[in-house]
């Protein structure tokens, strides 16, 4: 029987139930109880002072959009409606929740 993986700071393994970051320069993910600190700020904190004075130095969660100054598409919005804004042979960065394996595919080879 194969052994479950283990994440490398906190030595447990992926569940599906717990949050996940992943970090932008390694590409490893990471349990959220993992990190150190996680700054949770609402949207209109989210300014370019407050985060120059961070310094990017923890994660951020954002829990409140308001303030943030995005415009985020419907609901109803999925893949199919990208491929309409972005050619189908664009490569994109893809995982595999299940196996934590990342890929790359093209819109075309997803849909």
């Amino acid at each position: 029987m194969a052994e479950t993986p283990l994440y490398r700071v906190c030595q447990q393994p992926y569940a599906v139930s717990r949050f996940m970051i992943e970090c932008d320069i390694c590409k490893d993910w990471f349990h959220g109880s993992a990190v150190e600190v996680l700054l949770r700020m609402q949207g209109g904190q989210v300014t370019q002072r407050n985060l120059e004075k961070q310094g990017f130095q923890n994660p951020i969660m954002v829990s409140e959009l308001e303030g943030l100054g995005l415009q985020l598409p419907p609901p109803s919005f999925s893949v199919r409606d990208v491929e309409q804004h972005v050619e189908g042979d664009k490569v994109i960065d893809v995982i595999d929740v299940a196996r934590q394996a990342d890929s790359r595919m093209t819109l075309w080879e997803i849909l």
